[in-house]
């Protein structure tokens, strides 16, 4: 079984009928693009086939079962079908985060950022130290979603490690923009000048979300001179302008 029994009972809920979870599937699949929801057919077919008929089951499914995809699908889910409390999708999606699968612990990770609650932020704050680089990745990703303020340290250690992996680095100062805390602004103008564009650009990207004129005269700096680029993203030197531009349309 790929996910331990967890320690927390289920708790009673509203369920639905067999059929109107069925119809709640389908309405999560239609939303999708074309291609996506080919995909995400699939993978509720998936979990039709292992059992999972019911708001209850597919928390249950987070358990593990005999096929190990059944979790990372049902991870998927979660945020996305009505009629989940918050608190109880939490409560179970927090004890994948130290599941031996890390797919299953990005997975969870990702749907933790999605579901939306900071009761959240802790859980993820303790995995951060997490071995596999894409559940780092997943877990940076989580806490920019939630936004939430207890987060700010451990994103500006990851920003400033430099045996951490540039992209997850990046991806800790992008989510840093997200918090809406100032408190965080000398730091990410001093990695407007680290050795990684990736790094510098969305360092660049973070100041302008933060909206602080403080950060104006090193971005102008860097807006002039950096011309390090990142694909798909651009130059370093225009995701400083862009952040000037909107730091001054803040000031009116």
């Amino acid at each position: 079984m790929l996910c331990a029994s967890l320690p927390v009972p289920m708790q009673p809920m509203k369920r639905l009928r067999t059929a109107s979870f069925a119809g709640e599937l389908a309405r999560v699949v239609d939303s999708l693009d074309v291609h996506s929801r080919a995909l995400a057919q699939a993978d509720a077919r998936r979990l039709t086939s292992a059992g999972v008929r019911s708001v209850d089951g597919l928390l249950q499914a987070l358990r593990g079962s005999g096929d190990t995809g059944i979790p990372v699908i049902a991870c998927w889910f979660v945020p996305r079908v009505r009629g989940i409390p918050k608190a109880v999708a939490v409560r179970q999606l927090v004890h994948l985060l130290t599941d031996d699968s890390a797919e299953a612990r990005r997975s969870a990770a990702i749907a933790l950022g999605e579901v939306g609650s900071r009761s959240a932020t802790r859980s993820l704050l303790k995995a951060i130290v997490d071995g596999d680089a894409e559940v780092r990745m997943a877990l940076v990703y989580a806490l920019g979603k939630l936004a939430d303020v207890r987060a700010r340290d451990a994103l500006l250690h990851m920003l400033g490690n430099l045996r951490e992996k540039p992209r997850i680095r990046a991806a800790a100062a992008e989510a840093l923009g997200s918090l809406g805390d100032r408190e965080s602004v000398p730091k990410l103008a001093a990695h407007l000048s680290d050795r990684s564009p990736e790094v510098r650009l969305f360092c660049a990207f973070a100041l302008g979300e933060l909206r602080d004129p403080r950060a104006i005269r090193t971005l102008q700096r860097v807006a002039g001179t950096d011309h390090g680029r990142v694909r798909t993203y651009g130059t370093v030197g225009k995701a400083a302008q862009s952040a000037i531009e909107a730091i001054r349309g803040a000031r009116g």
